[in-house]
């Protein structure tokens, strides 16, 4: 009996088994490359996390205003937000701009509680309230208040945005006022400031994984997120001890396991501290009484909070006490010891982060 082959199947086969099997090499070298990469690329450091909400904050706070309007109509309505942030108000005041002329009366309903502001902007643009007028404007921040109204005069819609807002030029007394009513900020002066607000923000965002990891003291919280987790160094702290973690190779969840192993599941550590970038400094330089101090002199290393220094008679003394705690005779100096201060974030644990 003869069993007949297609030979030109069976290449064709055998082809398209060799490519398969070639592709999954190819895939799982290309990853493998990439992890490699990813492992030997520095890391971010973690003081030089900013927070998506502080980079576009405006697009948390702002909310569209609404103006109704009609050429052919001596009424305009504009429904602006509950709230007047800053944001806000910059956008009101662009929509009282765009539809305010020297002979608009102004109406405001119930709902509207910032008339006071609003009466403050209108005088901002130069558009006081005339005893004659040709026009009626009705400002809400409930549209079915308005309804009727925007119905009956047949007016359209027409929605302004922050970032629309914020090309419009608007006169320099307007910006004044916002300036005045609504202050911005004052920015942090020193890198350490800087570190400290970035650690801030971070703490916030992920406020439940820096719980979750402190409580189950398991080593996978972030995950995948250590991508800006490195030369994260720590204090953790109760009533009886202080655990501090400053090496500068271990990403956060390293330093907090290996902090987490100096407490007991009876007395649990009650805050965690983060330590900002540091600053070398020559002893005795005087501290703010923000700063924290750490020792470094070839292996030895020791470390005092600030709340630590604050609490000394004479805080001068802590470059002394730092050498004594490090096993040092406080009088004996050396080119090779070196101070450093930082500054540091507390977080509470026993409250919501």
């Amino acid at each position: 009996m003869l069993i007949y082959v297609n030979k030109k199947k069976e290449k064709y086969k055998k082809i398209k088994i060799l490519s398969l099997i070639f592709c999954c090499i190819l895939i799982f070298v290309i990853n493998l490359s990439c992890f490699k990469k990813s492992i030997h690329t520095p890391l971010q450091n973690l003081t030089q996390y900013h927070s998506l909400k502080i980079s576009q904050s405006w697009y948390d706070n702002a909310q569209s205003v609404t103006m109704f309007t009609n050429k052919k109509s001596s009424q305009a309505v504009i429904v602006i937000p509950a709230t007047l942030n800053k944001e806000n108000c910059i956008i009101t005041a662009t929509a009282l701009y765009k539809t305010l002329t020297p002979n608009t009366k102004i109406s405001f309903t119930k709902d509207v509680k910032q008339t006071e502001l609003l009466q403050k902007i209108t005088q901002a643009l130069s558009l006081k309230t005339p005893e004659q007028t040709d026009k009626n404007l009705l400002i809400t921040t409930d549209f079915k208040q308005a309804e009727p109204l925007i119905f009956t005069h047949k007016l359209y819609p027409h929605i302004i945005n922050y970032k629309q807002a914020e090309k419009v030029q608007l006169p320099v007394p307007l910006q004044a006022l916002s300036d005045t009513v609504f202050p911005t900020p004052a920015s942090p002066q020193t890198t350490l400031d800087k570190d400290k607000l970035a650690l801030k923000t971070f703490a916030k965002d992920y406020a439940k994984e820096l719980k979750n990891l402190i409580s189950s003291k398991k080593q996978n919280a972030f995950f995948a997120k250590n991508i800006f987790l490195q030369n994260a160094r720590i204090c953790l702290q109760n009533k009886d001890k202080t655990s501090c973690r400053t090496s500068t190779e271990l990403s956060l969840e390293k330093n907090l396991t290996k902090a987490l192993s100096s407490f007991s599941k009876q007395n649990p550590p009650q805050k965690l501290i983060f330590l900002t970038s540091e600053q070398k400094i020559k002893a005795p330089e005087p501290l703010n009484p923000d700063e924290g101090l750490r020792f470094s002199f070839g292996s030895k290393e020791a470390i005092l909070l600030p709340q630590s220094i604050s609490a000394l008679a004479n805080p001068a003394n802590a470059f002394y006490i730092l050498k004594k705690h490090a096993g040092l005779n406080p009088d004996y100096t050396s080119p090779d010891m070196n101070f450093y201060k930082f500054k540091t974030m507390e977080i509470n644990l026993n409250d919501d982060i």
